[in-house]
């Protein structure tokens, strides 16, 4: 008996927490009942506060506060630079290619897949 008196018990705990979660997870943030006062004071629709607040950038999704700058080379075609005698070629720049790594590694220079002009 002892033990399902204990498991009682443990379900009441259970449920008593559950409500509290609830109740945590309702609370209104601080400053909404006074902009719940403002929409009523000033009339204000769904379409007004849209227009104020708007669409989020993709940085103000995931948090960042300020947005960073492309660079203006950045989406334009480069010329290849490294060239291999299987037709791999390379641009410099970015992360290295794997056929260039493969090649250091087995004694080549990166200057041997210059492309001359």
């Amino acid at each position: 008996m002892a033990r399902r008196t204990s498991v009682e018990s443990l379900n009441k705990k259970i449920a008593a927490l559950e409500l509290q979660k609830k109740k945590l997870l309702t609370v209104e943030k601080p400053g909404i009942a006074q902009v719940r006062k403002l929409v009523v004071k000033f009339k204000l629709s769904a379409a007004d506060l849209k227009a104020v607040f708007g669409k989020k950038t993709k940085n103000q999704a995931k948090g960042e506060k300020k947005s960073r700058r492309k660079s203006s080379l950045a989406g334009k075609k480069l010329a290849a630079k490294y060239r291999d005698d299987s037709g791999n070629s390379w641009t410099g720049r970015g992360r290295v290619p794997k056929w260039v790594q493969e090649a250091e590694k087995a004694g080549r220079k990166r200057d041997d897949f210059l492309i001359s002009e």
